[in-house]
């Protein structure tokens, strides 16, 4: 694959990944445990039968069923997918897609516990992020017939971050190590076992039962398969394939992108309004995070 159409993968994969909170909140008010299996399992109808077909990448999934922290990997996705459907039922798109581009601070937050050394600009950059949380936050919270639930979608958003920090905290090491499973291979272990894990959980909970009660629509069926197939399925193998061909820097900034386009879709078919506060919290929170992301060498 040539270097532009690297870079056109991953355009592809930000923008499909920004559609997912949008199709979240089209659904009708489900149980996050039936949307999240129902997204996983689409994309494992889609991501496994590719992986299986190609030699190299059935060979690495193989591989990866024998290595037992793939399986606690694939656990943590499926703790992030179910974090980040909760999370965008609770508030709105542009909020929580930018709340959940923060995991390198976290990843900072993680160094620090186990006392590594630290530049001072990754701490300003910390700092500054967590700012800009409070200035786009507090006009929500502030709100007292709005703020419970806003703050408890906050707190997934925030759980789904820290989630995705530790796996890639711990799965650098590993690979440092030669001993981390390959990224598309967790991916589809987490879509697989996932999806059987929540419809176990959903049947035991009585979830199902209710949304089966339920009049399903065709409008909820398609939903369910864009979401699955648009915003799981396509940016994970495009992240996947992109990764392989761009410069580390350019996949890390990936994710800055979803906000962007989440806010743009929401705005467009939720109409969702963005405030000022919203705005200049964006800015502090994204220039925080490129500041985190700086090379560590750019002074302590």
């Amino acid at each position: 694959m040539k270097y532009n159409q690297a870079l056109a993968v991953a355009a592809l994969t930000s923008l499909t990944w920004g559609g997912t909170g949008v199709f979240v909140r089209l659904l009708p008010p489900i149980s996050p445990f039936v949307i999240t299996a129902s997204r996983l399992l689409i994309a494992a109808a889609i991501v496994v039968p590719v992986l299986l077909l190609v030699k190299q990448t059935r060979t690495r999934l193989f591989a990866s069923l024998k290595q037992p922290v793939a399986y606690v990997f694939a656990l943590m996705f499926v703790g992030y997918y179910l974090f980040a459907t909760t999370a965008f039922q609770l508030a709105t798109v542009a909020e929580i897609t930018l709340i959940m581009c923060t995991p390198p601070i976290f990843v900072l937050i993680i160094k620090w516990f186990c006392k590594e050394p630290i530049p001072r600009l990754h701490f300003v950059g910390a700092a500054v992020a967590f700012v800009g949380m409070a200035v786009m936050a507090w006009p929500q919270l502030s709100n007292l017939a709005i703020a419970k639930t806003r703050f408890v979608g906050y707190t997934f958003a925030l759980g789904s971050a820290a989630i995705t920090a530790f796996y890639a905290f711990f799965y650098q090491r590993l690979g440092a190590k030669g001993k981390a499973p390959e990224s598309s291979s967790v991916s589809a272990m987490t879509f697989a076992f996932g999806a059987l894990g929540l419809v176990i959980v959903a049947l035991a909970t009585g979830s199902v039962n209710s949304e089966l009660n339920a009049e399903i629509s065709t409008r909820t069926v398609l939903l369910m398969i864009a979401l699955g197939l648009v915003s799981t399925a396509v940016p994970t193998l495009g992240f996947a394939l992109s990764s392989r061909f761009l410069p580390p820097l350019i996949t890390s900034t990936i994710p800055l992108f979803i906000p962007l386009f989440g806010a743009t879709y929401a705005y467009f078919l939720l109409v969702e309004t963005l405030s000022a506060a919203f705005f200049i919290g964006a800015v502090l929170i994204v220039l925080g995070v490129v500041l985190v992301m700086r090379p560590a060498n750019s002074g302590r």
